[in-house]
């Protein structure tokens, strides 16, 4: 799932967890789990519903300040009336943070560069060296 980027910081650290969209079939599955925004969030409901069905709670948990505002942010795919049908209530949740420390991938890459300079540099005798007796 894609969000504008003036979304992305609110559906990072969950304060959007609704989303509406004008999609001809749905684009995500409920339980299906998506990275977006340096997150991943799981879909926990989705319904096809008429446009003028949505509440304001749900208008509050989309990020949007007032119908009209969801209105032209939905409409991206095509005009929205009150009767259009959208897919509401993507509910999602914030799953876990993608974001990897930097530190880890140095030290990844340092581990994989020592192994493979082992595997591959040193001579077969030192890697394999027989005890004398």
């Amino acid at each position: 799932m894609q969000f504008s980027p003036e979304l992305r910081e609110a559906v990072a650290d969950g304060r959007i967890t609704v989303s509406v969209r004008l999609w001809s079939r749905p684009q995500v599955k409920v339980g299906g789990t998506y990275t977006t925004a340096g997150v991943a969030i799981e879909i926990d409901d989705m319904e096809l519903v008429p446009f003028s069905s949505i509440d304001a709670e749900d208008l509050a948990r989309t990020g949007e300040p007032d119908r009209e505002s969801l209105r032209r942010r939905a409409a991206h795919a095509g005009p929205i009336d009150d009767d259009t049908l959208v897919f509401d209530h993507i509910k999602s949740r914030y799953y876990y943070d993608m974001q990897v420390p930097f530190w880890t991938i140095i030290l990844v890459f340092l581990i994989s560069g020592v192994a493979l300079f082992l595997i591959f540099f040193l001579p077969s005798d030192w890697r394999f060296r027989k005890k004398k007796p």
